[in-house]
């Protein structure tokens, strides 16, 4: 694939990225679908059936594992576009974890399919390591920043409503007078 095709997709996905993070379902499939037909793109769609290593990774392997910090940070991303895509779930955590491990075992698939664009076989079960641990860490994120929030929430509206005892006398004192600045504060800006 020539390097102005690769930018231009590139320059596609992020874009489809962008929308589906706004909660458009149309641009998150786009993106899966356009992200998974790259890898038989790359071979100008040769593709042939995938022989996948199935070996579980041992505990010395996770290590090295771990360090494949473009995996992690990209199925971190692609978790958070799930997590927006379903926003009306209660589950919604659940859902776009799953939504995560299948679209990183589909790559897998598409990479044992394709020779990964390079003439290699790539479909390893233990690649799936990085992208779960990128999700799991995206989703241990929105889940602390949801506490956050909610306890952001509860102290400010805890606030105003004191605020408003202690004001609310003091305006109801100015009674016209309130009106009149309202009105001059209008006309200065109109």
């Amino acid at each position: 694939m020539s390097p102005l095709t690769l930018y231009v997709g590139a320059g596609v996905l992020a874009l489809l990225a962008l929308i589906a993070l706004r909660g458009k379902r149309w641009a998150y499939l786009a993106f899966v679908l356009l992200g998974l037909l790259y890898f038989p793109a790359q071979t100008h769609f040769r593709v042939h059936a995938p022989k996948c290593e199935q070996i579980l990774p041992t505990l010395q392997l996770l290590v090295p594992l771990l360090h494949n910090y473009a995996y992690i940070a990209l199925f971190a991303g692609f978790y958070w576009l799930s997590w927006v895509q379903f926003g009306r779930s209660d589950a919604r955590g659940v859902w776009a974890l799953v939504a995560t491990l299948l679209v990183a075992a589909l790559v897998e698939l598409a990479e044992g399919m394709t020779g990964g664009g390079r003439g290699q076989v790539h479909c390893r079960v233990r690649d799936l390591v990085p992208d779960a641990a990128g999700a799991v860490g995206a989703a241990l994120l929105l889940a602390v920043r949801g506490v956050h929030a909610e306890m952001g929430l509860r102290g400010k509206i805890e606030e105003p409503e004191q605020h408003e005892r202690e004001v609310g006398p003091a305006l109801a004192a100015q009674g016209d007078k309130g009106e009149e600045g309202e009105d001059a504060r209008t006309d200065v800006k109109g």
